[in-house]
């Protein structure tokens, strides 16, 4: 009977314990990886607002040297600052551009050359891409 209510009282410690080391931060972390530790990209639109009318569909894309995508490309709206996030380190190139993609009848020339950084890119650490659309063709 002794042996027993030890055995009881271990259990239940060890249950206990086992129940308070599960933190729920950590559990969604590691379902959803947090970007505190990733590559970090900020992309600013350095425009003139309002220049780009409601109806169309200008995006910011940030690729590899291969063209792939590294994030979801961002819709242009009234944000001017854009963020992305990748899992490195990474060696290599990043390019943000604008893109516009077309509706019927609403194709709006512009001019943006890409922001192209090539290097080692680092866990926590944030790298700037500036982007300086126009409307009207360089010389």
């Amino acid at each position: 009977m002794k042996t027993t209510k030890i055995l009881s009282v271990i259990s239940f410690v060890l249950i206990v314990l086992g129940a308070s080391a599960i933190n729920p931060d950590h559990v969604s972390q590691v379902a959803n990886p947090s970007s505190t530790g990733n590559i970090k990209y900020t992309v600013t639109l350095h425009v003139n607002a309002p220049v780009f009318p409601s109806y169309a569909n200008f995006y910011i894309v940030l690729k590899d040297g291969s063209g792939q995508y590294i994030s979801r490309p961002q819709k242009v709206g009234s944000a001017t600052v854009f963020y992305f996030s990748e899992i490195g380190p990474v060696r290599g190139s990043r390019v943000a551009s604008l893109i516009e993609v077309p509706q019927e009848g609403a194709y709006i020339p512009f001019y943006c050359n890409p922001d192209i950084k090539t290097g080692l890119f680092r866990n926590g650490v944030t790298y700037m891409f500036n982007l300086y659309p126009s409307f009207q063709q360089p010389n």
